[in-house]
């Protein structure tokens, strides 16, 4: 896809190959740091929209477990009403049903199983395990982050967890095991903890290895050892130690860029050029092109995988996301054919099968139009016998 990363570093190596071909052109020297650009701010959007949904799956948990709560007390109360109700004899039914549809209402959040009690009354506990509702609401606890950014983790305590009655629960490791796994509430808490990470902890690679590809480039003399190159980390150069969030930090150095008071022609004389120089020499572009495309081995523990170029980083990106989202696509579709598979049976069991019903009803109809019939010829013969 255009918008791809996989695509916007393909562009910039072309742009660059271009660059270094002819030189002199000032065309395709702009041209080769507009790709740049362009593959930078392409990495920051990834990471900037990879914040923005861990901090949607963080409001959505906080209010699920709003709703969570609430509909507990709910249930609560209409559990103390059905027994007044069950004691003094009267018709718990419509109220019975309003309880079962706030269940169904928790359920789809936390899988639960319900156990009666006295009186009509009932318990409910997560499907793993943990108590919810049993006489009492065993209240669900969480306190909302408004900004998660990539440093902050629920390991390092910057995030909350959940807590039932004040005790913490495992959920959303990605096991299935924890108490209160299953539903939208335990997925919320594996896309903010455990899905997002992965993915931003790949693309901060891939932003740490373009940076270290170009700084203190041997090909560019105006430049020290260890120095920023045509990649920065917020204008610097990259800190091992401080890897995570680096991928939003990625830029262009602004020595080059025209948008931040920079010179193009420094892409083909060097970062630190003073002014313009032999146009003819591509030294510095050449040297830039092989450390794009040189074969490094990926950080170990990483998503990224092999020995590969900076766009084969990239495309190893891409496709393991485009990987994952087909991987969930596919299970969420598994999931819903089931559910629907288990709606049918419970209607085939609870509900009404109206072609059987109709074919009833035409069983019954036949059968009244015989009756009719067999009524009016007694009727006839009746009165034949009175007017004898």
């Amino acid at each position: 896809p255009p918008a791809a990363l996989a695509t916007a570093a393909d562009t910039f190596d072309a742009a660059l190959a271009a660059a270094a071909d002819t030189p002199e052109s000032m065309a395709l020297l702009s041209g080769a740091v507009s790709a740049a650009v362009d593959y930078g701010a392409a990495v920051n959007r990834i990471a900037a929209e990879a914040m923005a949904l861990r901090t949607e799956a963080d409001s959505s948990i906080a209010s699920q477990v709003r709703t969570i709560n609430d509909t507990l007390t709910k249930v609560q109360s209409l559990n103390a009403e059905i027994k007044s109700r069950t004691i003094g004899g009267g018709d718990t039914s419509a109220l019975e049903d309003q309880r079962e549809r706030l269940i169904k209402d928790i359920s789809s959040m936390i899988p639960v199983r319900v156990v009666p009690r006295e009186l009509g009354a009932v318990s409910i506990f997560a499907t793993n395990g943990a108590q919810l509702l049993d006489g009492k609401v065993f209240e669900l606890g969480f306190a909302p982050t408004t900004l998660v950014t990539p440093e902050q983790t629920l390991a390092n305590g910057a995030l909350s967890g959940i807590t039932v009655n004040g005790v913490a629960m495992r959920i959303g490791e990605g096991s299935g095991r924890g108490l209160l796994d299953g539903g939208s509430l335990s997925a919320a808490f594996e896309m903010r903890d455990v899905e997002i990470p992965g993915i931003t902890s790949a693309l901060d690679d891939l932003a740490a290895d373009l940076i270290t590809r170009t700084q203190g480039l041997g090909a560019d003399p105006t430049i020290g050892a260890g120095a920023a190159g045509l990649f920065t980390d917020e204008g610097g150069a990259f800190d091992p130690a401080d890897l995570t969030g680096v991928s939003l930090r990625l830029s262009v150095n602004a020595a080059i860029d025209p948008a931040a008071g920079g010179s193009v022609f420094r892409l083909r004389d060097g970062i630190g050029a003073a002014a313009p120089g032999d146009v003819g020499i591509s030294s510095v572009l050449r040297g830039l092109q092989d450390a794009m495309e040189e074969l490094r081995a990926a950080p170990p523990g990483s998503a990224l995988s092999g020995l590969r170029s900076a766009a084969g980083f990239a495309g190893v990106f891409s496709a393991d996301v485009v990987s994952r989202a087909n991987a969930t696509e596919n299970e969420a579709n598994f999931r819903a054919g089931r559910q629907y598979e288990l709606i049918d049976a419970e209607l085939s069991r609870t509900g009404v099968d109206t072609d059987q019903q109709m074919a009833r009803l035409l069983v019954v109809e036949q059968a009244f139009a015989a009756n009719a019939r067999v009524v009016q010829v007694i009727d006839e013969l009746l009165e034949r016998l009175i007017n004898l």
